[in-house]
């Protein structure tokens, strides 16, 4: 049933909701339906009704989160609230993701949780910090020259405009959770990769919290040719590791299973509210409850199931995560897991040892069930990105444990915290390396149009059929 429901939210997306259009849906459902056992005709009406609940649902929440209309340019007065970690510009001056806590423009009132663009110079202001202004500038933050999938982000983030904050002063900071939250990702962020600098620490702040502020442009770049960008996304790896420390400590101290489940679970909502906000983040989140939940019932972990209610609870909350690029990848790759890496590695062990047919399989899956994602996304397909992720993924679980310990015992016995940071340092250092050596190849990425997603998707469609139709006619013959 979440299939039903995913495909009546992202339905939404494109095609709002009208009598017309369920007056057709239903009664071709019904008229499916008939053609079935009684089982199945319940079943599929009960998915009809689901969908069409999430076409309804769907549709009622990009209203809700539509940004308001404004008239642009204008001057603009009050406070807002500082809503990620300034970045520095590169020419001086800083910028943020603000939200609106009272701002008043000629004639009306921004209503708040707007979110801006800001802009500033001088000291840049912490997360979290109430910001007021007397004479800010307010302008669109679209250009004529503006990609579509610039237009596209605007709109999934809610930003309204671009505001100019220069001679703002700090107030005081967010209450409540929100403030806490502010206050404990501030703490994190200062004190991951704590004694390292330039590309190491940002890489290594990226793999363990998320996000790709402290990597130069050029890195950043690289990252991308040698499909290795997903490393700097949290992912189910990463809540892995919070998770399997979080229950191996409390089982050592004589917790019970329930009580180390539990404490997993809120070790797992923490962690992710201090990471960088994103799909990535929230899929991990999602998933890695919902499995903590499977565990206190005692029921089997359906890897499908899981994973697809995790998408429909994304996507209830904002059904336009669905044309994030990282929520793209972020599914696209967990697929590709769950249907490629098993049959690929049963291969690759007739040319390697099971180890590293391991490693390659789960390499090769990524990388093919990503790649119509990459083209219609970013028109560029990776070349080399099977033969280094080889190398990188087994790399990058360590990296992130050795971060993540860096961090909790650099507040406890600093000289360890800097000990495990140096060593993930290290770790760090041969991704960098190989990441540069990879973009430099000749050929290591090639562009394509993006009308090129389409049948290259239609490729990876015909190579599951390939593996799974055979099994699953022998399934179809025992019945």
């Amino acid at each position: 049933m979440p299939t039903a429901l995913v495909v009546g939210l992202i339905t939404s997306v494109w095609v709002p909701p009208s009598l017309t259009a369920m007056g057709v849906v239903c009664p071709a459902a019904v008229v499916a339906a008939t053609r079935f056992g009684p089982a199945a005709t319940r079943v599929m009406v009960i998915a009809v009704v689901i969908a069409l609940a999430g076409w309804a649902w769907g549709a009622a929440r990009i209203e809700a989160t539509a940004t308001p209309p404004m008239v642009l340019p204008a001057r603009a007065a009050g406070v807002v609230s500082i809503d990620d970690a300034p970045r520095r510009g590169r020419f001086g001056g800083w910028s943020a993701r603000a939200r609106v806590e009272r701002v008043v423009v000629p004639g009306a009132r921004l209503p708040s949780g707007t979110r801006l663009l800001a802009d500033g110079n001088g000291s840049p202001p912490r997360r979290g910090d109430l910001l007021r202004f007397d004479t800010g500038q307010l302008r669109s933050a679209i250009t004529p020259d503006s990609p579509p999938w610039w237009r596209d982000y605007l709109e999934r983030q809610r930003v309204a405009a671009r505001i100019r904050l220069d001679g703002a002063q700090v107030v005081g900071t967010r209450g409540g959770l929100t403030g806490v939250r502010d206050r404990l990702s501030t703490w994190v962020q200062s004190h991951a990769a704590g004694g390292l600098e330039g590309d190491r620490a940002g890489l290594i702040r990226g793999m363990a919290f998320g996000g790709t502020d402290g990597l130069r442009d050029d890195t950043d770049e690289d990252f991308r040719t040698t499909g290795l960008a997903h490393l700097v996304a949290v992912s189910g790896q990463n809540i892995a590791v919070v998770a399997t420390a979080v229950i191996a400590l409390m089982r050592a101290v004589g917790a019970r299973r329930r009580g180390a489940l539990v404490a997993a679970a809120i070790c797992i909502v923490v962690y992710c509210a201090v990471c960088e906000g994103g799909a990535s983040v929230g899929r991990a989140a999602v998933a890695g409850i919902l499995g903590v939940v499977a565990e206190l019932r005692s029921s089997p972990r359906e890897r499908w199931y899981l994973l697809l209610t995790g998408l429909a609870i994304l996507l209830c909350i904002q059904p336009r995560a669905i044309g994030d690029p990282g929520l793209q990848l972020s599914f696209s790759a967990v697929a590709g897991l769950f249907v490629f890496s098993g049959t690929f590695s049963r291969y690759a062990e007739g040319w390697v040892g099971t180890r590293l047919a391991s490693l390659a399989g789960l390499a090769a899956a990524a990388s093919l069930s990503t790649a119509p994602v990459l083209v219609w996304n970013f028109g560029t397909l990776s070349i080399v990105g099977l033969v280094v992720n080889i190398v990188a993924v087994p790399l990058a679980a360590p990296i992130v444990v050795l971060a993540l310990v860096g961090v909790v015992l650099g507040a406890v016995v600093p000289p360890i915290g800097l000990l495990a940071t140096a060593i993930a340092g290290l770790g760090a250092q041969v991704l960098l390396v190989i990441a540069h050596a990879g973009a430099a190849l000749p050929g290591a990425a090639v562009s394509l149009p993006s009308e090129a997603a389409l049948p290259l998707g239609l490729v990876v469609l015909g190579i599951a059929a390939a593996i799974h139709w055979p099994a699953a006619r022998r399934q179809v013959g025992r019945h």
